[in-house]
């Protein structure tokens, strides 16, 4: 279904409202605290104080901040790359589509990212169910096994008495 225009011309004024009343509210807040807008001559002396940078110097440092980050970026890659074609290699999970951080790649649809999570989880429950299965089985062999021993024990005693009190 089609999203209603009235709405959409609502939330849109609704917009335009918040940042004229935004304005007023802090108006009136700063009224309120006694917070004065103007700039007295004692702040301008302190602000002398301040150590004035060149642009020339603000674009090199900024520069100089980019090119860290790509370095870093690089330096995170490098292990990534996949041979002659120079492609990234994704780690991860192929059955999942996750990569190492549990992410999944930019390209896949939410709806195919929720489907997959609840599958997981289905999975994961099945896979509790069958090592609870397992277990109780294990168990359940373990007493047979020992009562099938005691058993034996019994019989053989028995068989052995039977057999030095003919011998004798």
């Amino acid at each position: 279904m089609a999203k209603s225009l009235r709405s959409k011309r609502e939330r849109k004024l609704r917009r335009v409202k918040r940042v004229r009343y935004g304005k007023k509210e802090l108006d009136r807040l700063k009224n309120m605290l006694g917070i004065k807008d103007t700039t007295t001559d004692a702040d301008m002396q302190a602000i002398e104080d301040v150590t004035v940078k060149t642009t020339t110097e603000l674009k090199m440092s900024a520069r100089q901040k980019h090119i860290m980050r790509e370095i870093k970026k690089m330096n995170e890659c490098v292990g990534d790359l996949e041979g002659e074609s120079g492609r990234l290699k994704r780690l991860g999970d192929s059955k999942t589509y996750t990569d190492e951080k549990g992410n999944y790649p930019e390209w896949m649809p939410r709806r195919k990212i929720k489907k997959l999570k609840s599958n997981e989880r289905r999975d994961k429950r099945h896979e509790k169910k069958k090592r609870k299965k397992e277990e109780q089985f294990r168990t359940k062999n373990k007493k047979q096994l020992k009562a099938k021993k005691k058993k034996g024990k019994k019989t053989t005693a028995t068989s052995s008495t039977a057999i030095s009190t003919a011998a004798k």
